[in-house]
C-alpha cells in the first residue's frame, strides 16, 4: 500500500488556500491534513497532526512564519517546511535556510513545480532552493501595487510613487524597516515622555 504524503497548508490569501485545497486533494499521493490562516494554528496542528510537509507563507496573522520556522522541529521534528511567500530577499531566504526551511519558492508559483517540490522533501532532505522568478523587480512592482490597491491607496494622490517605492525598498533590504521602526520609537517615546511631564506640571 502506498503512503500518501500528508500536507498542512498555512497562508493568509484565502484563493490560495482553496486553490491548493482543491489541487491536493486531487493528487492521488497527497493527502491534505487542514488549511489554516494563522501561524499559532500551524505549530498547533503540526504538533498534533504530525504532517509531512507543511507549505508556509511568511505572512501569517498571529505567529509569523519566520517564527514558525522556529518552533516547528519542537512541535513535529519530522515536518519539513515548503516556504512560498511573495516577500523575500536574500537574508530572508538565508534566515528560512538556517532556521530548517527544506525550499523557498516565490509568489507567483506555478501549483505543478509546487507539488514537485512538496514531493521531492518529502522524499528527502533537500537544501534551500530559491525559485525567484526571471523578471523579478517587474513582478515585485506588480504584487505590490495591487496590495496598495487593496488597502484602498488610489494612485493619483502625491506621494503614491514614493510610497510603492518605498515598499519595495523595505522588501529588498530589511534593514530598512528596523530603522525607521527604531526611529518612530524614539519619536513616540519622546512625544509619550512630554505630555506626561505637561501633565505633572498642570496637575
Amino acid at each position: 500500500m502506498e503512503t500518501k504524503t500528508r500536507v498542512l497548508i498555512a497562508d493568509t490569501n484565502e484563493d490560495f488556500r482553496r486553490l491548493m485545497t482543491e489541487v491536493v486533494r486531487n493528487e492521488e499521493d497527497l493527502e491534505l491534513v487542514d488549511c489554516v490562516a494563522d501561524g499559532v494554528d500551524a505549530l498547533s496542528l503540526a504538533a498534533e497532526k504530525k504532517p509531512d510537509v507543511l507549505v508556509l507563507d511568511l505572512v501569517l496573522s498571529k505567529l509569523d512564519g519566520i517564527e514558525v520556522l522556529r518552533r516547528l522541529h519542537d512541535a513535529s521534528a519530522d515536518t519539513k517546511a515548503l516556504v512560498v511567500s511573495g516577500f523575500y530577499n536574500d537574508k530572508i531566504i538565508s534566515e528560512c535556510a538556517a532556521l530548517g526551511a527544506a525550499y523557498f519558492v516565490t509568489k507567483p508559483c506555478d501549483i505543478v513545480t509546487l507539488l514537485d517540490r512538496i514531493r521531492q522533501i518529502s522524499a528527502a532532505q533537500h537544501p534551500v532552493v530559491c525559485d525567484k522568478p526571471k523578471s523579478n523587480d517587474t513582478e515585485l512592482e506588480a504584487l505590490v501595487t495591487e496590495i496598495i490597491h487593496e488597502i484602498g491607496v488610489p494612485a493619483h494622490i502625491k506621494g503614491y510613487q514614493y510610497l510603492r517605492e518605498a515598499i519595495m525598498l523595505t522588501i529588498n533590504d530589511m534593514d530598512i524597516i528596523n530603522a525607521v521602526t527604531k526611529v518612530l520609537y524614539n519619536k513616540s517615546r519622546n512625544v509619550r515622555h512630554r505630555k506626561l511631564f505637561t501633565y505633572y506640571q498642570s496637575a
